[in-house]
């Protein structure tokens, strides 16, 4: 059970850090989108 819960708690911390880089990556793009329609 101890396992379980170690892994799970892992698991949930690399997804939680996956959905950040995500949101960064996707507004930094868009950034980089509106710029160059504005160039």
């Amino acid at each position: 059970m101890h396992v379980v819960k170690f892994l799970f708690t892992k698991f949930t911390f690399l997804f939680t850090i996956l959905m950040v880089l995500t949101e960064t990556y996707k507004s930094s793009f868009a950034e980089s989108i509106s710029i160059g329609y504005e160039k």
